[in-house]
């Protein structure tokens, strides 16, 4: 502080100096005329490189030395006349508004600077924040990856033993033991890898999703055929709850442009959730409804609902609802999320209601329908009462076994 304060004394005596050195050389040509001409410039650094107490300093000194050297009667210092005292007050005016004006100047200067610098900090801390949080998203992209890579791998590793199971599982049902305590082992085993064989199923699928290495084999489709192969694959889990399913299907044949196999895949998910999230005994409906070049498929069940608060993340992945019931905790918390996916895959969306817990859910998914007149390999367009008969036969074998009756209406 103190070098600083010193250096400014300096700058203001050092350009007073240079002041009255320039006055003295022009000095032939002004005489007595202006003799503290060279000060005013002088004052104006000294303020705007020095400050106010400096300034003042340099300006009395330059004054007495202009007054010694340059002011008549030379050699003397004083107010021999009217005119010199005017002079010297018009001089300390003109001191005194070059030092306010300069030190508002040189405080804008300051805070300009320490603005600067304060800019500059904040530029170098958003650099460094900005560097930083890139290699954060780099690590977390490494590390879904890596993610991706470990759910791929352990899926294929987990299959692996699973065939020689299934086998054994076969096996033991050709021999047919008559024990029933070991018949009731061999369905538990049975479910079981089932259960974990669509789990696996899940995480791959999943992992080609995100990858963006699950590919659609789209062929020309009819409704009809898409249900009908998702409640084969969910008959199981329907039977076992004793559910009562409840098909509502239009009488007009309508095409879908879609893969089968993944299209099945979102209803039987969409069917198995229904009978996982609903008491035994419960129902499930199961309708589709023409709307414009759109087919709305909806499955909608009387089980326990879905809170409020957790409709805005059904979808998202590993998201559960908190257990409501022994059953409800089951799964990852992914099958929606791909049935999501699955779906926007084929152009079309679903969307989620629920009343409330306790009040049933509805999942309806939207897909494209083709609009243009669709012929069979015989060329001619199939009828309605054809198709009707079809699909009707088709589902009939449902209503046999242990399974509950399916009601089937077209309309």
């Amino acid at each position: 502080m103190l070098r600083k304060s010193a250096s400014s004394y300096a700058v203001a005596i050092a350009a007073v100096t240079v002041a009255v050195l320039v006055r003295w050389l022009l000095d032939p040509w002004l005489g007595d005329d202006q003799p503290l001409v060279t000060l005013f410039g002088a004052v104006a650094i000294a303020e705007w490189l020095g400050g106010p107490y400096p300034t003042v300093v340099g300006a009395i000194l330059g004054y007495l030395a202009c007054d010694w050297l340059f002011q008549a009667p030379r050699g003397a210092i004083g107010f021999e006349n009217l005119p010199t005292l005017i002079g010297f007050i018009a001089y300390l005016i003109s001191c005194a508004v070059i030092v306010g004006f300069g030190e508002v100047m040189r405080r804008a200067r300051v805070r300009a600077e320490r603005l600067g610098e304060e800019l500059g900090e904040e530029v170098t801390r958003r650099k460094r924040s900005e560097n930083v949080l890139r290699d954060y998203a780099e690590q977390l992209k490494q590390a879904d990856r890596h993610k991706d890579e470990f759910l791929a791998t352990l899926s294929h590793e987990l299959r692996n033993p699973l065939g020689p199971i299934t086998n054994a599982v076969q096996l033991l049902k050709e021999i047919g033991p008559s024990d029933p305590e070991l018949v009731w082992n061999r369905e538990v085993i049975e479910r079981q890898v089932e259960y974990i064989v669509r789990l696996l199923d899940d995480l791959l699928d999943v992992n080609r999703v995100t990858r963006n290495k699950l590919e659609l084999r789209k062929t020309l489709v009819t409704l009809p055929q898409v249900l009908q192969s998702a409640i084969e694959t969910s008959r199981s889990h329907i039977d076992d709850a004793r559910h009562e399913l409840t098909v509502s299907l239009p009488t007009a044949l309508v095409y879908i442009e879609a893969d089968a196999i993944r299209l099945a895949q979102v209803f039987s998910n969409l069917l198995n959730n229904a009978a996982k999230f609903t008491r035994a005994g419960g129902q499930i409906w199961l309708s589709a409804e023409r709307q414009g070049n759109e087919i709305a498929i909806s499955v909608k069940d009387n089980g326990i609902g879905i809170r409020p608060e957790m409709l805005p993340r059904v979808f998202e992945m590993f998201s559960q609802a908190e257990p409501l019931y022994e059953r409800s905790h089951e799964g990852l918390g992914i099958g929606l999320w791909l049935v999501k996916s699955l779906v926007e895959m084929h152009g079309g969306f679903i969307t989620a209601r629920s009343a409330g817990v306790g009040k049933g859910s509805e999942f309806t998914v939207r897909l494209p329908v083709i609009t243009s007149t669709v012929t069979d390999d015989s060329g001619r367009a199939p009828k309605d009462d054809e198709c009707s008969a079809a699909r009707f036969t088709g589902f009939w074998w449902l209503m046999t076994g242990r399974m509950q009756p399916i009601f089937w209406r077209s309309y």
